[in-house]
């Protein structure tokens, strides 16, 4: 009994921190799906166990396996006929929905938290208990449970609750879901505990209770796991966005599924030998190795709070008292008679009546609560408590000391992962082959701009409860990139202002203008106009805005493009090398030269490296690609393929399909987004008024913007191909480039700088029209 104790605190810490990496890798699992595998893997070791213990055992030649696994009593009559079966369907289906939410819950909580909150168990499994299996008297016991109680709900509560400026920043349902989900699990866990321990307490060999057990879980799980698949596969109701089939992966969903049974498989073990509180133990024990390996696995996984040093303190000492007294004598002395809950949920057991336990070792019925034996804890002296509570503040005085990360996302994890209770994808990590298609599967269906543009308006929050990994933003933030052309002073300036109104300038991004300055060409560059609107100190958007040379020979210095520009070259071959070359030095988001933005990139920079692309995930466009931090990586990478054009039969061909070719290749790191998000569905090539070049005369309706800009990122609106004397410039000409260029104007003049607002949110006359069929 000694090393059962251990093994469970081990397996079970070791499947929260497998399942929770790999949910938060990119990788797919379904919770149904592992329940059936674990379900039927522990099937299969009990049937082996039965079948090895009749084999080793007298008369089994006369015994076979299903004479073995029926219940029967003495003298071979039925024991309880159907009702004795069906008393194993009941935990059965409590433990299928505990581990179902469980597994599910780790794809928004943290382990540590979801297993303090999980253990609101623990309380209520001791009441029950003490009401329906076996009552227990000893203050001691039942002071420990109630500081064990406190525990919980320091160690157990959101940050967010305790920091009004996190509560601010998140919605109710994101604050209570883990909280929510644990306790649901913990009471749950509780009846299933209870009445397993009523339906173990009968005389049946362990391994039949367990292979019953075992089968109706698998039985139970089969069907969870085909209403779930048919569900995903079911049409979509109207306005309702179809979800994607989840996909396990082989060798992640094998050891889940066996890290679960093994679970499963150490919990029947304690049951085997002792009464369930030895399982509770281990599951609050869990807490402290949880905690401790998530920060050491996970670092950014859960801030460390002296709150939550504390909590888990209480929790520890809690937990060893506990342990204590609870197999100390009741302090009446006298033996206990069996609750009457108990008596009244036998369902004709066939107990017998010597009263002999599960091992046929005859037992009297006040045993488990007044054993005399010594326990081989000690004892929880008052000595001993304070020099725990000596050592618990002393712990919770170091978290304001602990160094903080080298690449920081301190800022960006403290506001949106940390009381969401995710953890961050890794930038410089090359994503997973099952997240490679991640947004175009989980976004494209249904949330066209030109069909559902309003459902485009919560995106940060839909990238969060998808299955796709979520991105921070670094606390540097990040440099988008534009190309300076001379002769499109106009241009230049209605970029630059729709960059300054829809960004989150308080992120720290800035945008840098390349203007070319190569050999002894002359260089061009910004206006004076242009460097005294933006560039001139006392101008209050210097910090943000920069105008810099693009000297290809500086950038290409040791990297494998410096030979390629001794060769003869193209200027359009040039034009790309240099963009590739900015991107591998700098790395963040490149906006292409007809390219204006209309919505904040925040949610798009959270879903990680992106180009836009067909629905196939072919024939990228240049409009926007985002690349992320430079130390991630993926700028040297897409480099290295573009000095292989150089090499190739035709360089321009292959320099240009340079995306192309790492989409197509999951090592490469970047995952396509529907195209249609960066460039508009629709663009406009005149000045015709808004409700006439969008809509038909019959369905007019004069609108700021059409309904297409609304819920896209960017427009090729061909900024930089018109002329100063554009009439579709012009204020009161009704074109779409007029009604941007108005409400830019507007935020820049009536709202502080850099909050990142979107300049047409909301739907727009196309989804209206849709949502009337």
């Amino acid at each position: 009994m000694k090393g059962l104790l251990p093994l469970y605190v081990t397996v079970d810490t070791a499947r929260a921190l497998l399942t929770y990496a790999l949910l938060h890798s990119g990788v797919k699992l379904s919770p149904t799906a592992i329940s059936l595998g674990s379900e039927a893997l522990k099937l299969a070791v009990a049937s082996i166990a039965i079948g090895w213990a009749g084999g080793r055992g007298a008369g089994a030649k006369q015994s076979g396996f299903l004479s073995r696994i029926a219940l029967t009593a003495e003298g071979g009559s039925s024991r309880g006929g159907v009702a004795a079966y069906l008393k194993y369907a009941v935990p059965a289906a409590l433990f299928l929905a505990n581990n179902v939410m469980y597994l599910g819950a780790l794809s928004y909580v943290t382990p540590a938290l979801l297993q303090t909150c999980v253990l609101s168990k623990l309380p209520l499994t001791a009441l029950l208990h003490h009401i329906a299996v076996m009552p227990r008297r000893g203050k001691e016991m039942w002071l420990s449970l109630a500081c064990l109680s406190l525990g919980l709900i320091l160690a157990g509560s959101p940050d967010a609750l305790w920091d009004s400026q996190q509560r601010s920043k998140i919605t109710f349902r994101d604050l209570i879901t883990g909280p929510v989900i644990g306790l649901t699990i913990g009471v749950v866990s509780a009846c299933s505990s209870i009445w397993t321990e009523l339906v173990f307490r009968e005389q049946v060999e362990f391994w039949t209770a367990q292979f019953w057990l075992y089968l109706w879980g698998t039985v139970l799980a089969g069907l969870a796991h085909l209403a779930s698949h048919a569900i995903a596969l079911a049409p979509p109701s109207s306005g309702k966005v179809q979800q994607q089939v989840a996909k396990s992966s082989a060798w992640p969903f094998i050891a889940v599924v066996l890290i679960t049974a093994c679970s499963g498989l150490s919990v029947a073990a304690i049951l085997k030998q002792r009464d369930n509180l030895v399982k509770l133990v281990g599951s609050s024990l869990c807490i402290t190795t949880l905690y401790v390996l998530q920060h050491v696995c996970f670092p950014l996984a859960e801030e460390v709070e002296s709150r939550a040093v504390i909590g888990i303190g209480i929790l520890t000492v809690s937990t060893w008292a506990y342990n204590y007294y609870k197999d100390q004598p009741n302090q009446d002395g006298g033996q206990t008679a069996e609750p009457a809950l108990y008596t009244a949920l036998q369902l004709d057991s066939g107990k017998p009546e010597d009263g002999s336990n599960l091992d046929g070792r005859p037992v009297a019925r006040g045993e488990y609560a007044n054993a005399t034996e010594p326990s081989a804890i000690p004892r929880p002296t008052l000595f001993r408590l304070l020099l725990c509570g000596v050592i618990i503040s002393l712990l919770a005085a170091v978290p304001p000391f602990l160094p903080r990360p080298a690449r920081s996302i301190e800022r960006d994890f403290t506001s949106f992962f940390s009381p969401r209770h995710i953890y961050p994808a890794d930038w410089s990590k090359v994503s997973v082959r099952e997240s490679q298609r991640c947004v175009m599967d989980a976004f494209q269906d249904g949330l066209e701009p030109d069909r559902h543009p309003s459902l485009l308006a919560d995106w940060e929050e839909r990238i969060v409860h998808s299955a796709c990994p979520v991105y921070p933003v670094p606390d540097s933030g990040l440099t988008f990139h534009a190309r300076w052309r001379d002769g499109t002073e106009e241009a230049h300036d209605f970029a630059t202002d729709t960059f300054l109104a829809s960004q989150r300038l308080r992120a720290g991004h800035r945008l840098i203008w390349w203007y070319e300055a190569n050999g002894s060409s002359p260089a061009s560059g910004p206006d004076e106009a242009f460097r005294a609107r933006y560039l001139a100190s006392e101008s209050p958007f210097t910090p943000f805005v920069e105008a810099r040379p693009l000297k290809l020979d500086d950038l290409a210095r040791g990297t494998c493009a410096e030979e390629s520009l001794k060769q003869p070259t193209s200027h359009e071959l040039l034009r790309d090398l240099g963009r590739n070359l900015v991107l591998a030095r700098y790395g963040g988001i490149w906006v292409g030269d007809e390219t204006i933005l209309l919505r904040d990139l925040t949610p798009l920079i959270r879903t990680g490296p992106l180009v836009p692309g067909l629905s196939d995930g072919t024939s990228p466009v240049d409009d926007l690609l985002l690349y992320g931090p430079a130390w991630s990586g993926l700028g040297e990478r897409i480099l290295a393929l573009a000095c292989k054009s150089f090499l190739s039969s035709d360089p321009a061909r292959n320099l240009r399909g340079v995306h192309e070719t790492c989409l197509r290749d999951p090592r490469c790191g970047v995952k396509p987004f529907p195209m249609q998000w960066a460039t508009g569905s629709l663009v406009s090539e005149d000045c015709e008024p808004v409700e006439e070049a969008i809509f038909p005369s019959d369905e007019a309706e004069t609108r700021p913007a059409p309904a297409h800009l609304h819920g896209i990122f960017a427009w090729r609106a061909r900024v930089q191909s018109r002329s100063g004397e554009d009439p579709c410039w012009k204020a009161g000409s009704g074109s779409a480039l007029a009604a941007i260029r108005a409400r830019t104007a507007e935020i820049l003049e009536t709202m502080p700088l850099g909050l990142g607002v979107d300049l047409f949110p909301g739907p727009g006359f196309i989804d209206t029209r849709h949502e009337l069929e």
